[in-house]
């Protein structure tokens, strides 16, 4: 599938397909970050010392607050409120895009490369609100499924970490 035809079903596909795909996308986006870091052995610089596994224990609070809460108000936030001044002032698709996905990656300020992969998942998030705005298709409610989706994997993992490994 061409990119053109792959942009054009992912802008017109059901929700959960969509979700799906961005979720996944997600995660394939910071595979080279990933490689390069474990590759050179580079350590990330933690904002406050703390590890994923130290910083969160993952309860049923943490969980609605990571899955149900944080997608819906971050989704409010960095994708509709950017993509309503988008359409109202007619700016630049790719500077809007660019300054959702910054301010995205700055509230996630756990770490540098924590809040360097939340901005390019924030460039995804954004590129397919507006993706899916243009064409009516539920862009609010596709974005905030796709990022509870995505956060799903790592809470998962540190749930498992916490319960058995610690």
């Amino acid at each position: 599938m061409k990119l053109k035809q792959y942009i054009g079903w992912l802008s017109q596909t059901n929700i959960f397909y969509y979700a799906i795909t961005i979720c996944v996308l997600s995660f394939v986006i910071r595979l080279p970050r990933d490689i390069i870091t474990e590759l050179f052995n580079i350590s990330d610089l933690s904002f406050d010392g703390k590890t994923p596994e130290t910083r969160f224990y993952i309860d049923l609070y943490f969980a609605f607050k990571s899955l149900i809460k944080a997608p819906l108000l971050e989704t409010f936030l960095f994708q509709a409120i950017p993509f309503v001044i988008y359409r109202a002032f007619e700016i630049n698709k790719w500077i809007t895009i660019s300054v959702s996905s910054l301010a995205f990656g700055a509230i996630h300020y756990y770490s540098v490369i924590y809040m360097i992969d939340t901005s390019l998942v924030g460039f995804l998030f954004m590129y397919g609100y507006i993706l899916r705005g243009d064409k009516k298709k539920k862009p609010f409610l596709s974005t905030a499924l796709a990022h509870s989706f995505a956060n799903v994997l790592p809470i998962s993992v540190l749930f498992i970490k916490q319960q058995f490994f610690m």
